[in-house]
């Protein structure tokens, strides 16, 4: 499965969030998209999964645009997990992840002990064992996105959706939920802020500037001194990583930082 963006605009009230942004994920291969705030990573992963419609353009799903995909279809083969998801029902972990198997029960509420087999899988993978019968209000941020994302496989998608997964993790927590997202069969889209953490993970890059896709390709194509400094305005040593051979950026302090500034009451 796939989905292509093609020729969109989308605008909020006056402002135009995104303009003309053709790009697409790959079967199987792990999309990050990357950009400064505010470049319309998030407003393009809600497009994606159909929070909001485009005012021009198409949005395919294996071809087909996502206004003829039925509701069911949908959500049997996209799964999304957004920055900062919350509830004020006293779930437990266990329902929460749970709830993603509707769309192929058409039901929820099994008693404890008796969850489905993908529902212990996602459970296990993402480490939440422990935490099964706690509710979501009594875990930590990280534990939540964890949750969430734990979620989202049990609906057993083939393409997942996410923004910014790593938010709320430490980085033991964010490399290792990257490391298993990325050896499952499935499509993976993501919003990443960490750029070294895209560049470690992700097949290609979706770079946002200015609501325009300004580059794509991958992380070693993308992350170079130039576009870090044209999209980021940073100035920034590219070296090769050691152990990956991949790119790994390394901000430089701009010279006007270099003296410590002494603020007093």
């Amino acid at each position: 499965m796939t989905i292509e963006v093609c020729g969109v605009d989308f605008s909020r009230g006056d402002s135009r969030i995104l303009h003309d942004i053709n790009c697409g994920a790959r079967a199987g291969e792990f999309t990050g998209i990357i950009g400064p705030n505010g470049s319309g990573k998030s407003t393009l992963l809600s497009l994606m999964v159909r929070w909001q419609q485009p005012d021009r353009g198409h949005v395919l799903l294996n071809g087909r645009d996502l206004r003829h995909v039925g509701r069911l279809d949908f959500a049997r083969t996209v799964a999304e997990v957004e920055q900062h998801a919350t509830t004020v029902m006293e779930l437990t972990v266990e329902q929460i992840v749970e709830l993603g198997t509707i769309p192929h029960t058409g039901s929820w509420g099994r008693p404890l002990g008796e969850s489905p087999e993908e529902v212990d899988g996602a459970i296990t993978m993402l480490g939440l064992d422990s935490l099964r019968h706690r509710t979501w209000h009594t875990l930590s941020g990280g534990e939540r996105q964890k949750t969430q994302v734990a979620r989202a496989l049990a609906q057993r998608p083939t393409i997942l959706v996410l923004d910014e997964p790593t938010n709320h993790l430490d980085i033991a927590a964010g490399l290792h939920l990257l490391g298993q997202l990325r050896r499952l069969n499935l499509t993976v889209i993501a919003a990443i802020h960490d750029l070294d953490l895209a560049a470690m993970f992700c097949d290609r890059l979706i770079v946002l500037h200015n609501g325009t896709v300004h580059a794509i390709g991958t992380p070693t194509e993308v992350l170079t001194p130039e576009l870090l400094a044209e999209v980021y305005g940073i100035d920034a040593e590219v070296l090769v990583h050691p152990r990956t051979g991949g790119p790994l950026v390394v901000p430089c302090t701009p010279s006007h930082q270099q003296t410590p500034v002494r603020i007093t009451a």
